[in-house]
């Protein structure tokens, strides 16, 4: 999952920022979902690319750990025994204690508005704590940031990916056009998307959508689609992709508190909506959700 991560890390981070990666060796079995955690990766990736300012080191360093009752009764989460363990470091401007101890709740940002509504640390660790984990934080102001993640050993082999043999199906074979204005957000759902067997176009903005969705000659079967965006808005490019294709499925996602939601027209009955920060499994249950409707 690591080395699947980086060249979508790469990508977000920009050539600006220098990225290493350092894998430890024999590293600990543990039962992750591969599309969790690089979620978790490129949103942490995210985060110091923004604390650089476009300019610095990203590290991300795996290893194997063993945590006494001591650090176990400190934290309160784990249990003590071997643990697999990913420390990603970047030499930002760091954060303040006040930050650090909101840094996990949801929708909490430092970030100018419009920026930062994505993925979220709070998603961060409730897929951690779904796998049994626990992450923490270390922060100097003027010293950068390291995240570290610690999941617990597991005894069983790796498993090959396959599909699961039962419950809905959540692959597809269907084109999805996606348009987001946030470049992470976008790119991270592109890549889950296409991971489940989607054909993905992307645009930005409304008016490259309506261009894209022309390109595309028909193929667009479902519009994945932020709601508050600049020049046009979601439902306003809902509506008139619908007209020409009244059989094209949405899905809107968005941010934004229930009221301005409303405002833009997508709570009403029948609608799709995917509040950020979502995960990943649920962005695929719900395109597969609208599609199969």
């Amino acid at each position: 999952a690591l080395a699947h991560s980086q060249k979508l890390i790469e990508r977000i981070i920009g050539e600006d920022i220098d990225f290493r990666l350092e894998p430890g060796k024999d590293l600990f079995n543990v039962k992750v979902d591969p599309g969790q955690l690089e979620q978790i990766l490129v949103n942490l990736a995210v985060n110091a690319r923004d604390a650089m300012a476009d300019l610095g080191t990203l590290t991300v360093k795996t290893g194997n750990v063993s945590l006494g009752e001591d650090f176990c009764c400190r934290h309160g989460a784990l249990q003590p025994g071997d643990y697999a363990m990913i420390i990603v470091s970047d030499s930002g401007q760091g954060m303040n204690e006040e930050v650090q101890r909101m840094a996990f709740e949801p929708f909490f940002t430092t970030k100018e508005r419009g920026r930062g509504t994505g993925l979220g640390l709070s998603t961060v660790y409730g897929i951690i704590r779904q796998h049994q984990g626990f992450i923490e934080l270390e922060s100097t102001v003027g010293h950068g940031t390291s995240f570290r993640i610690y999941l617990p050993r597991v005894d069983e082999e790796p498993a090959p990916l396959a599909r699961k043999a039962s419950g809905r199906r959540h692959d597809g074979t269907e084109c999805i056009l996606v348009v987001e204005d946030d470049e992470m957000l976008c790119s991270l759902v592109q890549s889950a998307l296409e991971r489940a067997g989607y054909t993905v176009v992307t645009a930005s903005r409304g008016p490259a959508a309506l261009r894209r969705f022309e390109e595309q000659a028909g193929e667009v079967q479902l519009l994945l689609t932020d709601v508050v965006m600049p020049e046009m808005n979601g439902k306003e490019l809902a509506k008139r992709l619908t007209e020409r294709a009244p059989e094209l499925s949405v899905v809107f996602m968005s941010g934004h508190a229930e009221d301005i939601i409303a405002q833009h027209g997508v709570l009403e009955s029948g609608t799709t909506l995917l509040q950020k920060p979502f995960t990943i499994a649920e962005l695929v249950a719900a395109v597969r959700g609208a599609l199969d409707r």
